[in-house]
């Protein structure tokens, strides 16, 4: 089935905004959220994995993809996530969301939101989800104008020369550069560099895990890469624990799961549907 384009209208601090989604299917809904320097274009192999009878449903975030940026400056966590709560409003209220699916940044700010508010959905699953903050080794991109700077100068390089660059970039995430590199060099070249600075800056402070989540029965799957250096298996197992959730490692895998292992990745999505389904049934 052909995956279609198309447009959310939210409002946020009393002003319209227009969340673009990538859409496909019929049915219950499966809401995805992105992480950081990526759109809704991360998930496009996962979708042609993915059962038809499934309403799937990809947004791009405020700043990244074809979403403007918010028009009162940066964006940070604590707004994304109420933007996916009202997000997640408007898909409810047209039928069940079965999972919400979330990568990265993306993750993270869907457990901030579980933290402050009930997730309207039947499960959840969150991927390379670094709730010990980012590596110490990143720590230069936390100076204030760093990424926004480079974010900028990339930008007006011409295509090709830009692709080589961000084909050096994807070998931190683990991957083969030759694999991912046009979608990350097409994603950094779509994000709003001031929104791209705030989050990754905010993405070093760890996550405080005493709080504990507000629908804490939600079914839950935390999933990681064997090789991914963002999110190490300490605090993915750590976030599994605090979830009451299961724990899964995809071997031969860095950061970007859906890209690099796609079969994998929508492979897991059907266990916690599955594995959902069961329970509801008992």
């Amino acid at each position: 089935m052909e995956n279609h384009q198309t447009i959310l209208q939210i409002e946020v601090d009393g002003r319209p905004v227009a969340i673009h989604a990538r859409t496909r299917g019929h049915g219950p809904t499966i809401l995805f959220v992105h992480g950081w320097l990526a759109s809704n274009h991360i998930w496009k192999d996962v979708f042609d994995r993915l059962p038809e009878t499934c309403h799937l449903v990809a947004i791009d975030l405020p700043g990244f993809g074809q979403t403007p940026p918010l028009p009162n400056g940066p964006t940070t966590i604590a707004q994304y996530a109420s933007i996916i709560a009202k997000v997640a409003d408007r898909l409810s209220a047209e039928g069940f969301i079965q999972l919400v699916v979330a990568d990265s940044l993306g993750a993270i700010t869907v457990l901030h939101l579980m933290q402050t508010a009930p997730l309207p959905a039947g499960a959840v699953m969150l991927s390379g989800c670094p709730i010990d903050g980012l590596p110490k080794g990143l720590s230069v991109l936390k100076r204030k104008g760093v990424v926004g700077g480079l974010l900028r100068m990339l930008q007006k390089l011409p295509v090709d020369v830009y692709h080589r660059v961000a084909r050096g970039y994807t070998r931190v995430r683990g991957k083969d550069p030759q694999v991912m590199q046009p979608q990350v060099a097409d994603a950094a070249r779509a994000a709003e560099p001031d929104t791209a600075e705030q989050l990754l800056r905010e993405l070093f402070t760890p996550v405080s895990l005493e709080t504990p989540v507000v629908n804490g029965a939600i079914a839950a799957l935390v999933v990681r890469g064997q090789n991914d250096h963002i999110a190490p298996a300490e605090s993915a197992r750590k976030l599994a624990a605090y979830l009451n959730a299961r724990y899964l490692e995809i071997d031969h895998c860095g950061h970007t799961l859906m890209m690099e292992n796609p079969d994998a990745y929508a492979d897991a999505i059907r266990s916690i549907l599955d594995r959902n389904s069961d329970t509801d049934s008992r």
